[in-house]
């Protein structure tokens, strides 16, 4: 009989990142990891390092990872699919992570305000950075990803965003019906 809730799940955008999804990880640990692919990404550039993270989490944290693509570009339906898999895990007594320094701006956006209005633990990895303009295409490049550690880990602060009403959503939905017509 497994007990229900209680296990620590992380939510990581992945962009071109590897110390800054692993290394917190490391410090917090998880018992399941949902990591975000952008399926706009045209070059496929950050499918490589989606790779390399999902592989040294299976070894080194857990081997509960999942991947899911997400369009990193389009905020609203990102912002749904985040609540989704928040509040999936919230029902289950779980407690959510959500890594806001590992995607693009616009994965950061989507998940503070989604952690915000479900009650997720937000945290950002600062990292030594490397020189974004001296860094040629090296194998470091290709492991690490644009910043290597040390690391230090910051909590961000939680504000309550209350998510709408249902007749919030209906009203929103009788005017959008109203002004296409």
């Amino acid at each position: 009989m497994k007990l229900k809730g209680m296990q620590k799940v992380h939510i990581i955008p992945v962009g071109f990142e590897v110390d800054r999804i692993l290394l917190p990880l490391e410090e917090i640990n998880a018992d399941k990891v949902y990591l975000l692919g952008d399926k706009s990404d045209k070059k496929k550039d950050g499918h490589h390092f989606m790779k390399i993270s999902e592989s040294a989490i299976k070894e080194k944290v857990t081997k509960n990872v999942e991947t899911q693509d997400m369009d990193f570009s389009d905020l609203p339906t990102m912002l749904s699919q985040l609540c989704k898999i928040i509040s999936d895990e919230k029902e289950e007594e779980n407690i959510v992570f959500i890594n806001v320094s590992s995607g693009n701006t616009l994965s950061s956006i989507a998940c503070t305000i989604a952690g915000m209005i479900y009650g997720a633990k937000l945290y950002y990895a600062n990292t030594k950075s490397t020189d974004q303009y001296q860094v040629k295409i090296t194998n470091q490049l290709k492991q690490k990803g644009m910043t290597v550690g040390p690391y230090n880990l910051e909590e961000i602060p939680h504000y309550t965003i209350y998510p709408p009403s249902e007749r919030t959503h209906s009203s929103a939905r009788y005017i959008r019906q109203r002004n296409t017509r």
